[in-house]
């Protein structure tokens, strides 16, 4: 007699909200503290160790979720730009698509210059670090 295969059971997804939560907070608590040691001792001066004892996470920790040095300052760079670690691209914000739906030229001008001066607010203080970076390493060339 032949024997029938049964099919599998359906596996379950793993959905683990806790950990995503605390993932996403270590990835902030990271780049809140390298923009903060790029912004006050510059490119030269900051460690990915100074940086992780910081964030109180290990330097381990750093290397998994950004590699380089240079990824790590990319990634603070993008935090002073965009005000946080979401991962959506400026075209794509709701201050973009609130100045896309302004109802006059005038309102929309006056989006436009609050955005950008909040982006420069947040983002002038690490120029200095970049500009140092850019000029010994060349991963950061292109920021």
């Amino acid at each position: 007699m032949k024997e029938k295969h049964k099919t599998p059971p359906a596996r379950r997804r793993y959905h683990a909200p806790r950990r995503i939560e605390s993932a996403a907070r270590t990835r902030l608590e990271v780049v809140v503290a390298a923009r903060d040691a790029f912004e006050r001792v510059g490119w030269g001066g900051t460690t990915v160790a100074a940086v992780a004892e910081s964030a109180h996470v290990s330097p381990k920790t750093i290397e998994a979720l950004y590699g380089t040095k240079a990824a790590l300052l990319r990634a603070a760079v993008d935090f002073a730009i965009r005000g946080d670690v979401e991962d959506v691209e400026m075209p794509r914000r709701p201050e973009i698509a609130e100045i896309e739906r302004a109802a006059s030229a005038g309102e929309m001008l006056n989006l436009h210059a609050r955005l950008v001066r909040d982006v420069n607010v947040r983002s002038a203080a690490i120029a200095r670090a970049v500009e140092e970076a850019s000029a010994v390493d060349p991963q950061v060339e292109a920021l």
